[in-house]
């Protein structure tokens, strides 16, 4: 694991909400605000609003995104969870991290937000 991405990876795990910067096809990108969680040392993300979220589908279009903290960009892999074990990690990691955030925590483990969940991995 290089340096950087221990980095992100790190900033994953410690920060509430992150910014993922996602390209446009027009150009350019746009930033979202949103929730990541690690699993061991694994960081993943998964969008509270489905498939159709546009930072999701940006996303998953060209399989990678920059994570931007604290005026530093961090350029990501990212890539589907298929596999129920590991979604259940994930959401276990979401139950941890956000527990006091019972409102909003609770469509991040429904089937329309876990079936979006991403892999972060290094570029």
């Amino acid at each position: 694991m290089s340096a950087d991405f221990t980095v992100v990876r790190d900033y994953l795990d410690s920060t509430n909400t992150i910014h993922i910067a996602t390209p446009l096809v027009s150009g350019g990108e746009r930033e979202t605000p949103i929730w990541a969680v690690t699993v061991g040392e694994v960081p993943y993300i998964r969008s509270a609003y489905g498939e159709g979220s546009h930072w999701y589908r940006r996303a998953t279009r060209e399989g990678r995104a920059t994570i931007v903290a604290d005026g530093e960009r961090f350029p990501v892999a990212l890539s589907r969870v298929e596999d129920e074990s590991t979604r259940s990690a994930v959401d276990d990691a979401y139950r941890t991290k956000y527990a006091a955030e019972a409102s909003s925590l609770e469509p991040m483990l429904g089937e329309t937000s876990r079936v979006t969940t991403l892999r972060i991995g290094e570029p």
